[in-house]
Parts: structure tokens; sequence; C-alpha cells
């Protein structure tokens, strides 16, 4: 006698880890990724349309009018975001077959065996406790080992920068692999997931912990301020705007004479720049010199930056001006 196990539809445990799990609410099984989200976030609704007024009035020492007006606007936020999740999750995204997705798909769950000829297979993989099942989206991912750590404004040593080559070739090869095993699909996912984090996004605010009201207020003030209330998708090229982009302000950047001069200048260390100007200011200014035609590198953005930091407030017209 056979028996045949079918996957799906889309089930998660994030529903009944503790703080959860005491919020009545739908826990699946779901049809799509959407409908999974739009619970989530119900459950999030629930939970400070029941709590929210004492969490504020007790550790934030609000009177009860105050508070109740910031849940209504937190709320109000969830509503519009559920009502516009169609835009992240569209039919590509939920495409069928389902999968059995590993909750935790790190090296040390992978058992390996070395032949005698030197060579590694793998006979097993452990650790299945937090496994659900999903779409290919959710199986579309580069494991975690070989994912690309951005950190663009920081000089790598030769060591890391042979690192990093390394993992792009094993991308390239998961890539490969996942085409030739599943279709042309998951190549376009792996892709399509570089060029869009809403869904990332989302799943930092409703599926990884339970949130303090302040923190995840800040989290949905973040959302917004990036895609709108219509949850388009923003995507950045340059790695430093897109890594900053939620602190970048606006700053005006001196003419083009006083940046030739400010250049000119001997060049200041990169360590004492960081140590004396914040990082989201130096990311201001490289992103306004980009979106004005300079091609800048961090470096040079963190010696103009540097300049301006020193000169702000100080009403110097000579800064603005300079003459070369």
């Amino acid at each position: 006698m056979t028996s045949t196990f079918r996957i799906g539809p889309i089930v998660d445990p994030v529903f009944y880890v503790e703080g959860r799990n005491a919020i009545p609410s739908s826990a699946g099984p779901f049809r799509s990724m959407q409908e999974l989200f739009d619970a989530l976030i119900q459950k999030e609704k629930n939970f400070f349309e029941i709590h929210g007024v004492q969490e504020l009035m007790k550790k934030q020492k609000m009177d009860q009018i105050t508070a109740a007006s910031q849940v209504a606007n937190l709320i109000e936020q969830m509503i519009t975001l559920q009502a516009k999740l169609f835009k992240p999750f569209d039919k590509s995204i939920d495409q069928k077959p389902f999968f059995l997705v590993h909750g935790d798909f790190d090296a040390q769950n992978i058992l390996v065996e070395r032949s005698v000829n030197d060579e590694i297979k793998i006979v097993g993989i452990i650790d299945w406790e937090f496994s659900r099942t999903g779409t290919l989206w959710n199986l579309c991912q580069y494991p975690i080992w070989i994912q690309e750590v951005e950190e663009p404004f920081r000089n790598l040593t030769d060591l890391e920068v042979q690192e990093c080559y390394e993992k792009q070739k094993l991308r390239e090869f998961f890539h490969g692999e996942m085409v030739a095993k599943l279709g042309s699909r998951s190549g376009q996912i792996l892709e399509m997931k570089k060029r869009d984090s809403r869904i990332k996004k989302l799943e930092d605010m409703f599926t990884y912990m339970v949130h303090s009201f302040a923190g995840l207020q800040g989290l949905l003030e973040s959302f917004f301020y990036r895609y709108g209330s219509e949850l388009a998708n923003v995507h950045f090229d340059d790695p430093i705007v897109e890594y900053f982009w939620e602190d970048i302000i606006k700053v005006q950047i001196p003419p083009k004479r006083a940046i030739t001069y400010l250049l000119s200048k001997d060049e200041l260390l990169l360590n004492r720049i960081m140590e004396e100007v914040p990082f989201h200011y130096i990311a201001s200014v490289y992103y306004e010199l980009k979106s004005n035609g300079y091609n800048f590198s961090w470096q040079q953005a963190s010696t103009i930056a540097f300049y301006m930091w020193k000169n702000e407030g100080k009403n110097d017209p000579q800064f603005m001006n300079v003459a070369v």
C-alpha cells in the first residue's frame, strides 16, 4: 500500500508563537500569501483594538483621549494596508503549486557525507520545527550563507572581496539549479526579489516578532513613507540609497564651484568623517549629489558632507559661493 502526500494550502506557525497565540484570529490554511498577510494584519488590529489604549496609558503615560486617538490612527493605517495588499501580492506571486518550506535553511542544519574521493554529498536536512507550506515565492530564496550582504559605505578587505566573489558564483549556480528543477518562473522570482522589497518589509512587520505599539507604528510609518498609500514599488539601483532610504533627509548641496574646491583639498580619513558626521547625513548628501547628476563615490560624498556639516548653522556665504 502506498501513501500519497499533498502539500498546501498555506499554513504558518507564526500564529502560534507566544504573544500572538492569545489573540483569536483565522490561522488558515490560506489559499494565497495575500490571504495570509491579511490575516496577520487583522490579528495585529485585533490586538491593539483590545490592548492598545491601555499600553499607551501605562507605558507612555498618555491620557485616555490621546491614547485612543493614537490607536485609531494605527488601526487606520493597517486598514489602508489591507486594502492595498493586492499590489505586492499579484497573481504571479501566488501561483500554485504549494511547497514545503524549511524554516531555518542554514548550513548547520544540513548533514553531509564525504566520500573516499573527497566528494561531498548531502544526506539529510534537520530542524524542521518551524517549517511551513508556501508558494514558489517562499521557496525561491538564496540560502543564508550565500546571500549578498550589502555594506556599500565600508571598504572591504581583499579577503572579503574574494568571499563576495565566491558567494556571487554560488548564487549563479543556485539560480541555474532552481531554473533547471522548477522552471524559468523560479529564476524570475529570484530576480524580482532583488527589485521589490515590499513583501520583505511586510514580513519584517508581521511575521518575526510581537511589536510594541511604538515599534509597529514606526515600521508602518517607514513603510508608507517609502511606498506611499498605493504601495507602489520603489527600487533603487544604487545600494547606498537603497540601504539608507528611510533615513535620508532633504539637504542643500553647495554650487559646483564649491564642490570642486572642497574635493581639491587634502583628502580626509573616512574614519574621521564617520566619527564626526552622522551616517544618515552623509547618505542624504550622497543622494542629493546623485540626484543632481554627480557620480561621486561614498568617500567623495563623505568629504563634501563633512564640510557641509561643519558649516551648518554658521551662515557662511563663502562656503556656498566659493571662488576657484
